[in-house]
């Protein structure tokens, strides 16, 4: 959800912001984030990849990602 959100400000929001320094400053602050983000998704990888076998049989109450 926080990568579609991070998409969305990038692509639809960022180009109507009128002052460069602005959209700049935004721009890296989204990438400190998108790259705490990859920290997070590999430790929830970890975590499903940890937990598997007691999630199986389960399937039709988790939501599946992409």
């Amino acid at each position: 959800m926080l990568t579609l959100l991070l998409s969305f400000l990038r692509l639809d929001v960022l180009p109507h912001v009128e002052d460069p320094h602005e959209a700049w400053t935004a721009e890296q602050a989204m990438e400190q984030i998108r790259g705490q983000l990859r920290h997070l998704t590999g430790y929830v990888a970890q975590h499903m990849a940890e937990i598997a076998d007691q999630l199986q049989g389960h399937e039709d109450v988790t939501v599946a990602r992409r």
